[in-house]
């Protein structure tokens, strides 16, 4: 729904309540004005006529007889000159109506419809004056009824007066009310729908200044500001969107700064570091402290090492150590970790020299280091040969029964073997492996032959 529809339906309906609460009071207060006052001039010519009756002349014309009333002819009198429709003159008796017909003149158009009732007649003498409200006589006809006695000198009601007015003015004052009452209402109505509309134009022009400062905003303008308003809450609305804007720049520009940086210096070299931090950190998680010599040698070591340490119920502990071949400081790094991953999962199910044969189909492993902590008292070290070209540099020591494990480091012999350490250590613990590792210098690679059980 539009907030135009949503204005008029809401305006709309209080300014037409609004009409019709004001017309009905307008239409009820001037009928009630225009019935007081055609009732005041009734009541007012019923005494003032009877004032002008002689009531005395009246007992005694009424005493003589009907035919012998000449007072009567007064009130005819005035008949003629229209300010009266009709007049009669009543007396009181003993019958059961209590209430006899002398003499009646007027329009005869008119009919008073019956004589007053006793009650009307007990009103007149102890209030002075009774009148009837507007009585409906034809669709375009309609009288008032005003009733005053006659009193003599004495101080006796010889009859009562009974005049009738007009009081269709009374109809025609209603309907030309009524008409000014429904344009009054329709002028309102007609008032409401026109603020309505203005006060849905003006909200919607601010709402669409609003929604053109977003799209500048949006197409990248950020120096876009919404003016300052009179109204309290649209100036709240503006400022909010400028606050908006200019935190929303703050941001943009800070990461356009941020991405500047990123662009302009970040290398290969530097995504392999944190590649390789992220590694170390993940292995540290998954080791524990079992582990920590391990990570240590991978801290020291180029990039592209990986180091792992599993937890088996039927082959102890195993530890594994070992570097990737690739040129790329970055892909050695990758492939170093997804082989960490690979391996792990295999020594977990397979053999050690299994494992090794799976892992280096599909990694090129310069060397790998595995050992296995049996849960009996000795640790065995363990190491087999992983496929793979070995570089001639003229540096290495033949393969052979005594000299299973040779060690090279840039490009310098070294004398001892891995056998002698093993024999000099004895019994390799864990807690004592950092000695035997620390032997190894962080440059060297190891080319392993795979050894016989008793190893």
């Amino acid at each position: 729904m539009k907030i135009r529809t949503h204005t008029l339906l809401l305006i709309t309906p209080i300014f037409l309540l609004l009409g019709v609460a004001i017309s009905i009071m307008v239409y009820m207060t001037e009928r009630r004005e225009l019935l007081w006052g055609l009732q005041e001039e009734s009541k007012a010519l019923a005494i003032s006529i009877a004032e002008f009756l002689d009531g005395d002349q009246l007992d005694s014309e009424l005493q003589a007889g009907v035919e012998a009333l000449t007072q009567f002819e007064r009130v005819e009198a005035v008949l003629q000159h229209g300010q009266l429709k009709y007049a009669r003159l009543l007396i009181s008796d003993d019958s059961e109506v209590g209430i006899r017909l002398v003499r009646e003149s007027g329009d005869e158009q008119f009919d008073p419809a019956g004589i007053p009732k006793r009650a009307d007649l007990d009103l007149a003498r102890w209030g002075g004056f009774a009148v009837s409200p507007v009585q409906e006589q034809t669709e375009d006809m309609s009288l008032i009824k005003a009733l005053t006695p006659i009193h003599a000198k004495s101080g006796k009601t010889v009859a009562f007066l009974e005049v009738v007015t007009d009081a269709t003015d009374l109809k025609t004052h209603s309907q030309t009310t009524q008409i000014r009452c429904l344009k009054l209402t329709g002028g309102l109505v007609l008032a409401g729908i026109v603020i309505s509309i203005s006060l849905s134009g003006f909200l919607v022009a601010r709402l669409r200044e609003l929604g053109d400062a977003a799209r500048v905003v949006a197409s990248g303008d950020y120096d876009h500001e919404i003016e300052s308003h009179s109204i309290r809450e649209i100036n709240d609305l503006g400022s909010t969107f400028n606050t908006m804007r200019s935190i929303l720049k703050d941001v943009l520009t800070k990461a356009k700064k941020e991405l500047v940086e990123v662009e302009e210096f970040r290398r290969p070299e530097d995504l392999a570091v944190v590649c390789r931090n992220l590694t170390q950190q993940r292995q540290q998680l998954e080791l524990g402290p079992e582990c920590e010599i391990l990570l240590g040698v991978t801290g020291k070591v180029p990039t592209g090492n990986f180091a792992g340490f599993i937890r088996t119920e039927e082959k102890g502990h195993r530890f594994f150590l070992g570097k990737i071949r690739e040129s790329d400081s970055l892909e050695a790094t990758v492939r170093a970790s997804a082989a960490a991953f690979l391996l792990k999962k295999l020594l977990a199910v397979d053999t050690v020299p299994e494992a090794l044969r799976k892992a280096g189909h599909l990694f090129r492993f310069e060397v790998c280091l595995v050992m296995e902590s049996n849960q009996n008292e000795n640790s065995i070290l363990r190491c087999h040969q992983v496929p793979g070209e070995v570089p001639d540099d003229g540096n290495e020591i033949p393969f052979g029964p005594q000299d299973p494990v040779v060690v090279t480091t840039a490009g310098m012999k070294i004398t001892g073997r891995l056998a002698r350490f093993m024999d000099s250590v004895g019994r390799v613990e864990e807690a004592e492996l950092d000695f035997l590792l620390d032997e190894l210098p962080a440059t060297a690679y190891l080319i392993v032959q795979e050894k016989g059980a008793d190893s």
